[in-house]
């Protein structure tokens, strides 16, 4: 849904991915945000925009959600949403890749009612991607980057991801880091199979991929 015309807004740019790691704490990108020609947060990052105005500043242009209108993954507010200036909203899951995202995404339609842009992802590849994950289903901040990575951006960058190998901003949760890396390692959501497929077959010596030195020196030397 609307792939073509979100593929094109991204065309040729340059973006960057905000992600939750604690490794941002008490830092201040928020130049280096505002020279990204897209900006794009994750899940209830939006929700913390005004707590983490300090980190990375208000730019929002994309985000990508779960849909599921809790508080891990943003209470859905359309009004709110449309206030950050934000462009688009995507949902990390084609329609027919989980059972329950068909009616997280009608119902993310009837609330929106046309007024941000909305893009759901086709279904191909998810199946070689969550078998290559060994069977663990891949989260907001993966999907994110392999979906923005089958665009022809000029460039992505990423800042405060880590794949929930350094735990998170206090900000972005209240749980503490043993208890939300334990949540994250749980159930659908491995780190490790989703780590190793992210570095070995999505990012590994992709010219258009830049991590932040955090990113980087765990693709160098993590479950290695």
């Amino acid at each position: 849904m609307n792939q073509e015309a979100y593929y094109e807004f991204l065309k040729n740019k340059r973006v960057l991915v905000i992600g939750p790691s604690k490794s941002t704490e008490g830092k201040n990108y928020q130049d280096f945000v505002n020279s990204f020609d897209v900006v794009v947060r994750l899940n209830r990052l939006i929700d913390c925009i005004d707590e983490m105005y300090d980190t990375f500043g208000d730019r929002i242009d994309v985000l990508y959600n779960g849909l599921n209108d809790v508080y891990a993954n943003g209470i859905i507010n359309i009004e709110k949403w449309m206030s950050t200036g934000l462009t688009w909203v995507c949902s990390p899951f084609a329609a027919e890749s989980l059972n329950v995202q068909p009616k997280l995404i009608r119902n993310f339609m009837q609330k929106n009612k046309g007024r941000i842009n909305f893009y759901v992802p086709s279904i191909r590849g998810y199946s070689e991607i969550f078998k290559g994950m060994d069977n663990t289903r891949p989260d907001t901040g993966c999907m994110a980057i392999i979906d923005l990575l089958r665009s022809e951006l000029k460039e992505l960058h990423t800042t405060g991801i880590t794949f929930c190998l350094d735990g998170h901003s206090k900000i972005y949760s209240n749980m503490d880091d043993e208890a939300f890396v334990k949540r994250a390692d749980s159930g659908c959501h491995r780190i490790r199979p989703k780590f190793l497929y992210m570095r070995n077959y999505i990012l590994k010596d992709n010219p258009r991929f830049f991590p932040d030195q955090i990113l980087k020196k765990l693709l160098e030397e993590a479950y290695s």
